[in-house]
């Protein structure tokens, strides 16, 4: 298949790393192809190109992946920022006997993200992802199967004064809860530097193993060890945080045929750690000599857990013909997060939960040889929890840590406050000779709080989408 899409996003009620004014343009293409009885392949290609007015905040480009982030000293210099993404991922299958496959996968995404504006920042990003598996036909009835995974992502971060030179600027650093310090956007000693990336680096490796059952049941359990660091691991250049976790993860989905009707539900489960280590480092330049860098130890700083879920039933009329004409289903996502931040002798602790609820509907019209699919959903969306909760285990007049008020009041708002919303779609599909059919979709996607905003700018979002694509 081929596609090209086009997204155009509006509206202050965002997260604050998203832009009250944005679109993304995306291209791919994405095919499966048997060779033999025994060998398949699959391939993905894509590139996405995101531009959005008005974004400052938050500095890396998924805040909630990092254990420590950074951020603007102040709101008050917003700039366009520019995202590109390049995505190849490829797998292939091998069966060896009747009972018995093999299979490789991998997925590697190189991107780059840039300000606009002072203070500038530039993000370099890079993910890759092996896997490597085995399947067994135990019966008629039971299939088995086990993989290895590696994953390594790499987001190089660099600071820039490119206009007013002679102004200060100054970055948060948000090591937990919206709590941390703040430092000049200057030189090569701190957290954020003007004349080197610092790499944020992650590394994940575990394994699942996956169960199916006929054409009824398949299921995936998942454990996931995680270590990374923060900074340059060279003498010259300080390594700042060291940080480590694990995941458990589910994934199921569970088919039961009723006559030609079909229920579809999904579930997926995950429980995460995270624990993070700042070292304790001072900058030594010996007399005629090169600075290094002098370790004195760690602090432990944060611990975090995280647990989401998602469960989603669908029930389609007349499945057996492989094309339902009407579909009806409810969706539910739970997330929450649960951290403490300690900078001794000062904590903050902060926890908070969201359940996101939907019912949707899908209707496929016959034209001739033109289908034609409608889709339509509510939504609600409701939150709770604790924004901060502050205090100290000795007493000290330390003035340096600071607590960053307004996006943490921002950031509280957006996750807990309660919404509804809606979405619709439609789809017109025109299968040709030779299966090509070519397709395009229209959607649009609205939500609003329901109460007043007290510190986001605004209370809508909206999203409009066109897909062009084809499937040959």
């Amino acid at each position: 298949m081929a596609e090209l899409s086009f997204e155009k996003e509006d509206g202050e009620l965002k997260a604050l790393n998203e832009s009250a004014d944005s679109w993304t343009l995306t291209a791919l293409t994405e095919s499966y192809y048997r060779v033999s009885d025994k060998l398949d392949f699959h391939g993905l290609l894509s590139w996405s190109d995101f531009q959005g007015k008005g974004m400052g905040g938050q500095i890396l480009m998924d805040p909630s992946y990092n254990p420590v982030n950074f951020l603007e000293n102040t709101e008050l210099t917003p700039g366009v920022k520019k995202k590109e993404l390049y995505t190849l991922s490829g797998g292939m299958s091998y069966e060896l006997n009747d009972r018995l496959s093999l299979g490789l996968s991998t997925f590697y995404q190189a991107g780059d993200m840039n300000k606009i504006k002072d203070p500038r920042f530039s993000n370099v990003w890079m993910d890759l992802d092996l896997n490597a598996g085995v399947r067994y036909v135990l019966s008629d009835f039971l299939t088995l199967g086990a993989s290895l995974k590696w994953r390594n992502t790499l987001e190089q971060l660099k600071g820039q004064i490119s206009g007013e030179t002679g102004k200060q600027y100054f970055i948060d650093t948000d090591k937990g809860g919206f709590f941390g310090t703040v430092a000049e956007l200057s030189g090569d000693h701190n957290y954020v530097s003007e004349s080197n990336a610092r790499p944020m680096n992650n590394n994940w490796y575990g394994g699942t193993i996956q169960a199916a059952i006929k054409d009824v049941y398949c299921g995936e359990f998942s454990f996931l060890m995680r270590n990374g660091y923060f900074g340059k691991k060279a003498s010259a250049s300080a390594t700042y945080f060291e940080f480590s976790g694990m995941q458990l993860g589910y994934d199921g989905a569970l088919d039961i045929p009723s006559g030609k009707n079909l229920h579809h539900a999904v579930l997926h489960a995950a429980f995460g750690t995270l624990s993070n280590n700042e070292n304790i480092i001072k900058y030594n330049t010996p007399p005629g000599g090169n600075t290094v860098v002098v370790y004195g130890g760690q602090n432990h700083i944060l611990d975090r857990s995280t647990v989401e879920a998602s469960a989603d039933y669908c029930w389609m009329h007349d499945a057996a013909s492989g094309n339902p004409d009407f579909a009806a289903g409810a969706r539910a996502d739970f997330y929450s997060i649960s951290q403490e931040t300690v900078l001794y002798p000062y904590y903050r602790r902060q926890a908070y939960s969201h359940v996101e609820a939907e019912l949707y509907t899908q209707k496929t019209f016959s034209a001739g040889r033109i289908l034609i699919c409608m889709d339509a959903a509510v939504c609600g969306y409701a939150g709770f929890g604790t924004k901060k909760d502050d205090g100290s285990y000795a007493s000290s007049s330390s003035t340096s840590l600071k607590s960053f008020d307004s996006y943490l009041d921002k950031h509280f708002e957006f996750e807990t406050a309660p919404r509804a919303g809606a979405r619709v779609a439609l789809s017109v599909i025109l299968p040709c000779k030779g299966g090509i059919t070519p397709y395009i979709s229209l959607s649009d996607r609205f939500a609003t709080l329901t109460g007043e905003n007290e510190y986001l700018a605004g209370k809508t979002r909206n999203l409009a989408a066109v897909r062009l694509g084809c499937n040959f």
